[in-house]
């Protein structure tokens, strides 16, 4: 009977461990859940900021861009995601006006294929801009970025490069520009579920002393 109900602990253990994992992996979430302060919209850049992962892997599945006013944008905007060496991860197109997704103040367009983010390595996400619509920004007089990043990512340097078509952004600034945001999931941790479930297969092959 002890035995039994040990096992039957250890699958409900691991039953429910799998579960708020799979929760935790499908709820998608904004990198940033606001734009910070209003920059001008007469300027031909790229323009974004480089982002360091911590020890959970995150899926991207789109990539987006600050719509001021959540009313449209006033022009289309490709938008990147890069290693911090300048290779193209994965870019998407996010149409004018309304076409995109609107989730708060940010449209945006799925990728083609989701890019997996590798724990604790840096990356460079970044959106074009030709004199048209704003784009947000943190720091480093105004207000911290830290407080409105969602996940377990550490925003650095800003990025910024000269000309209107979207390429990989090298001058870095202290002021964080956030007009591109992507939208992710949280990679679940299958260490701690694979452990229990193992347990309980193990709990299984064994078999009651006879007599």
């Amino acid at each position: 009977m002890q035995r039994s109900g040990l096992l039957r602990s250890i699958l409900t253990v691991s039953f429910v461990l799998a579960a708020t994992a799979t929760r935790v992996g499908a709820a998608p979430l904004p990198l940033l859940d606001a734009p910070g302060t209003e920059g001008p919209n007469a300027v031909s850049y790229t323009l974004g900021y480089e982002l360091t992962t911590g020890a959970t892997p995150l899926t991207v599945t789109s990539l987006g861009v600050w719509d001021q006013g959540a009313d449209g944008l006033i022009a289309a905007h490709g938008v990147g995601l890069f290693s911090v060496v300048g290779d193209m991860l994965g870019q998407a197109a996010v149409p004018a006006g309304t076409g995109g997704t609107l989730l708060g103040t940010f449209r945006y367009a799925d990728l083609t294929v989701p890019i997996v983010l590798l724990p604790n390595t840096t990356y460079v996400l970044a959106a074009a801009y030709d004199s048209d619509d704003a784009y947000g920004w943190y720091g480093p007089f105004g207000e911290p970025v830290a407080g409105h990043v969602t996940a377990d990512v550490t925003i650095g340097y800003g990025r910024n490069e000269a000309g209107s078509a979207l390429q990989f952004p090298t001058g870095t600034t202290g002021a964080v520009y956030t007009g591109p945001n992507f939208i992710y999931t949280a990679v679940p941790e299958p260490a701690v579920v694979g452990m229990f479930s193992i347990a309980g297969l193990a709990f299984l092959r064994r078999r009651r002393p006879t007599a």
